[in-house]
């Protein structure tokens, strides 16, 4: 089996969450797929992480303890992901909605270019893992 990720970075945008995690739950995913959603609370103040942790059981919460911004709250979830042995990672917005097909046409979509997933073992020279490789070149997408 290989995992996908989606982070979903929220700073008190409970409602926008709590729209957007049961359309994730909903999307397709290919044979041999299985989804893991992780939501990084980014110092929220609106009871943002414990109403998720509660309401979505499913979703793992990664709560912050202050606002480290996009770019830090982003890299703290993915950063989890592929400490847990995610092989593919995507970041989506809390104020967004999810496709039913989105994670399945993601997939097939990598598949047709080449990439696959490494993330369990391939590290950079900086320690950092990635999660696709291009199966002809090499490069990290």
């Amino acid at each position: 089996m290989s995992t996908v990720a989606v982070v979903v970075l929220n700073w008190n945008g409970l409602a926008d969450t709590r729209a957007l995690l049961p359309t994730l739950a909903a999307c397709r995913l290919p044979p041999l797929w299985t989804l893991e959603t992780i939501v990084v609370d980014n110092g929220s103040t609106d009871g943002s992480a414990q109403a998720v942790a509660a309401e979505f059981p499913q979703v793992t919460v990664l709560a912050l303890p202050e606002n480290r911004r996009f770019a830090a709250g982003n890299n703290h979830g993915v950063r989890h992901a592929l400490d847990r042995g995610a092989d593919v990672v995507m970041l989506l917005n809390n104020d967004t909605r999810a496709d039913p097909a989105l994670i399945e046409r993601l997939l097939m979509a990598l598949d047709e270019v080449g990439a696959q997933p490494t993330g369990r073992r391939q590290r950079d020279g900086v320690g950092q893992r990635r999660a696709l490789r291009r199966r002809n070149h090499g490069a990290m997408l």
